[in-house]
């Protein structure tokens, strides 16, 4: 996985890994979230990455006060 790569967690493993299917690649990978100091999940993309992106559906969470 690299800057800009959008995935899916597809499941949580018991030994908690996740297993992430990697958009337009059909490619599944194995991460560990105990490599990273912090890890959250997210629906964002930055705007330069969605430029001339077509989508059926956006969906927008603003932040609650």
């Amino acid at each position: 996985m690299v800057n800009g790569s959008i995935g899916i967690v597809r499941k949580i493993k018991k030994d908690g890994n996740f297993l992430v299917e990697l958009e337009g690649k059909g490619k599944k990978i194995k991460i560990n979230p105990r490599e990273f100091n912090y890890f959250d999940y997210g629906y964002a993309v930055t705007n330069y990455k969605s430029q001339g992106a077509t989508t059926k559906n956006v969906a927008v969470f603003p932040p609650v006060s």
